[in-house]
């Protein structure tokens, strides 16, 4: 999937969430994904556009 993955935490560090869900090879900035949770710490993985919440 393309575009960028952008995460806003309700409490959390969004700044690392955006991070981690930032894939390379984004030229346009588009939002493929927004991801709310109130448990960034239980953000586990991000593989082929798909958020892992354990």
């Amino acid at each position: 999937m393309t575009g960028r993955f952008f995460a806003a935490a309700d409490g959390g560090d969004r700044n690392t969430l955006m991070a981690l869900l930032a894939p390379e090879g984004d030229a346009d900035g588009r939002v493929a994904v927004v991801l709310n949770t109130a448990n960034p710490d239980k953000l586990s993985s991000v593989q082929a556009g798909t958020v892992r919440i354990r």
